[in-house]
């Protein structure tokens, strides 16, 4: 939706700004009455001068003398110049008389007043040029020459936005009007100066802006610059409209923060490119390790594999190998067993002296182990 200041009509932006209101109504021919009079009492002063030429007032100084120099000293005052890139606009006492071109001109000194406006296309910036835009506390007092910036404030961020500039922030929002006086005679009348005319633009702009930042955060006011230059321009000339002036151009400049949210605004592209950065190494990182887990889980598989295949390869050969002997000797399998775990005493006790009672011990081991495993397998053959 596009945005729309509270108190004035949306107006196309791309339409001209041609004086509507009457003309101011123009009286040359009193101008040219005004100079033939004029003129008028400069002869008739001279006639007096001449006539009164004896009477003398003083030593060397006569009353005729006085009334013919007092017209020439009028007469020489009362010539005035007209610049190349300036308008003037003559006037008797508020009456408008008409424009006067570039040029010498005689205008009655008294009776005719000039009052001239530059010409041609010209620009302002609100508040003011930047070297007249005073940047510090509002509790300070304006040192002279010097104005208030056009400060603004958004609105803090709602549910869901969480972009960076998703923030309420206080700033500094200039603007640059292009404009040219059109009716010169309606610029006056209606304004009276360029300084009027550019304080009127200012506070109307300003309500804009204020307008325009408070329904939105930093990120709205940023991406919605077209929306508020259409709006300004539009604003401002149906304003200037009414003046006698035609507004070529109206836009907001770039917010001017303070140097440290500036200078941190310039260094979030930098923030990511290193962030994006530790989370690619982080990424890869994870996977090098999740891979020589694998590796090491898979090796360890294998190796428990093989292990039990060896384990299994053992048994059976050693199963095979008993039958084998069972079958030979003819006898009980638990005979050989216990003959292997005779074996495998005399093998480990190294440091055995083969006495007698040793002997009969180890008799006694191999009689144990062969009652053992037959009792066995009676269990399981009397269970089956």
């Amino acid at each position: 939706m596009a945005f729309k200041p509270k108190d004035s009509p949306r107006l196309d932006p791309n339409r001209a700004s041609d004086p509507v209101m009457k003309q101011i109504k123009l009286h040359p021919g009193f101008l040219k009455f005004l100079i033939g009079a004029t003129f008028g009492v400069y002869a008739l002063l001279l006639f007096l001068g001449l006539k009164t030429w004896s009477i003398m007032l003083a030593p060397f100084f006569n009353l005729g003398g006085l009334l013919i120099v007092l017209p020439l000293i009028h007469f020489l005052v009362s010539w005035t110049v007209v610049k190349q890139d300036e308008w003037a606009a003559l006037f008797f006492y508020q009456r408008a008389l008409k424009s006067a071109d570039a040029g010498p001109h005689f205008l009655p000194k008294g009776l005719i007043q000039v009052v001239r406006v530059p010409k041609g296309l010209k620009q302002f910036q609100a508040p003011g040029e930047p070297e007249e835009v005073f940047h510090g506390d509002e509790k300070e007092v304006l040192p002279p020459g010097k104005v208030w910036p056009i400060r603004v404030t958004t609105r803090g961020p709602r549910e869901g936005e969480t972009e960076h500039l998703d923030v309420q922030m206080t700033f500094e929002w200039p603007f640059y009007v292009q404009y040219q006086i059109k009716d010169l005679f309606m610029f006056i009348s209606r304004v009276g100066s360029f300084e009027q005319a550019q304080r009127l633009i200012r506070d109307s702009g300003e309500a804009v802006q204020k307008q325009f930042a408070s329904e939105r955060t930093m990120r709205g006011v940023v991406e919605g610059t077209i929306e508020i230059d259409e709006t300004l321009d539009n604003r401002i000339r149906d304003l200037a409209n009414e003046w006698g002036m035609e507004i070529y151009e109206a836009r907001t400049l770039a917010p001017n923060l303070s140097h440290s949210v500036a200078t941190a605004l310039s260094q979030l592209p930098i923030a990511r490119l290193q962030a994006e950065k530790i989370k690619s190494l982080a990424a890869g990182e994870r996977v090098r390790l999740e891979e020589e887990g694998a590796g090491a889980a898979k090796a360890r598989s294998d190796f428990l594999t093989a292990e039990a295949d060896g384990r299994e390869a053992f048994l059976k050969g050693e199963a095979a190998g008993l039958a084998e002997k069972k079958k030979l000797l003819d006898i009980s399998g638990e005979t050989i067993v216990a003959a292997e775990v005779a074996s495998d005493a005399f093998a480990q006790a190294s440091g055995i002296l083969m006495g007698g009672n040793s002997v009969a011990e180890l008799a006694t081991v191999v009689d144990a182990t062969r009652d053992a495993l037959k009792k066995n397998k009676e269990n399981r053959e009397s269970k089956s």
